[in-house]
């Protein structure tokens, strides 16, 4: 019997159908991403992507950053190299040491 994605309105054979993990909604497999990390089929209203690498990831693998007004998704390995990038300029930051003059008026 043909079913209708909820996403797309295609209509479509039931083994064609996927269960979104998250909320359960039966979406085709054109609709459907596989998280990055765990391998979750998740429908696209569920799906979050890396900002960095564009990866499709779940709400449990996402990493969130950043404040309310502006979130930042990123997925561990980004988040990872991130991480790095920036532990690494604050070490280049610490050996700065700007020149500074000691004027003495006689």
């Amino acid at each position: 019997m043909p079913l209708k994605c909820k996403l797309c309105r295609k209509t479509v054979s039931s083994v064609s159908l996927v269960d979104c993990a998250e909320c359960g909604e039966k979406v085709c497999r054109d609709c459907s991403y596989t998280c990055v990390m765990c391998d979750t089929l998740l429908c696209e209203s569920c799906t979050y992507f890396c900002e960095s690498c564009g990866e499709p990831l779940c709400p449990e693998c996402a990493i969130v950053t950043g404040d309310e007004d502006r979130p930042h998704v990123l997925c561990e390995e980004c988040n990872e190299e991130m991480e790095e990038d920036s532990l690494e300029e604050t070490e280049m930051n610490s050996h700065y040491r700007p020149f500074q003059r000691n004027f003495q008026r006689w």
